[in-house]
């Protein structure tokens, strides 16, 4: 299962480098693309640490973790998808979807287009037996997005720190596979 790069009809999804820097600006700074992140916009001298760690959080040893979208076209980064498992968030054997795009890149089908492509790669493994989004109940774009995804909502989950609960949105293994264009 142990997919390098993963491709699409116009994406490549591969592993964060370097000289990657240079697209974080529009993705991690604005507010609008940030605004239901749980920190918000960062600092543009935060960046440079955020894509360092970004880069040592992510095992070449499995497929699944936080992945650059860069059009095939023009091998422009326009985003992220990641698939996690961070229990303090999710059940044992769901993984967690999370995706974020910049701005001039909305409403394409890139995030769909990505998405689907690493869901099919987690169900992959046999281990896994949902993918989850988890949102915050005020984000409509990203509650359809999950919904056209095929997810449905499963319930309120309330977290530490948070002044109001998210949604909870399931996708089980039994599912079948989504088309990746």
């Amino acid at each position: 299962m142990n997919k390098e790069i993963i491709e699409t009809k116009r994406l490549r999804l591969r592993r964060w480098q370097k000289g990657d820097l240079i697209y974080l600006v529009p993705l991690l700074t604005d507010v609008d693309v940030m605004k239901f992140s749980a920190h918000g916009p960062l600092r543009p001298t935060e960046l440079e640490t955020w894509l360092q760690n970004t880069i040592a959080q992510t095992s070449a040893k499995t497929s699944l973790g936080m992945r650059a979208i860069e059009r095939k076209s023009d091998n422009i980064v326009i985003g992220y998808v990641n698939i996690s498992k961070d229990l303090d968030r999710i059940e044992p054997g769901d993984v967690e979807l999370g995706l974020r795009l910049a701005k001039e890149y909305w409403q394409r089908g890139h995030a769909y287009e990505a998405a689907t492509a690493m869901i099919n790669l987690a169900f992959e493994d046999k281990t896994i037996s949902r993918v989850v989004g988890i949102v915050d109940p005020s984000n409509v774009t990203s509650i359809n997005w999950l919904k056209k995804l095929g997810m449905t909502f499963e319930r309120d989950i309330e977290f530490e720190g948070y002044d109001h609960p998210d949604h909870l949105y399931t996708m089980s293994a039994i599912a079948p596979s989504l088309p990746t264009s």
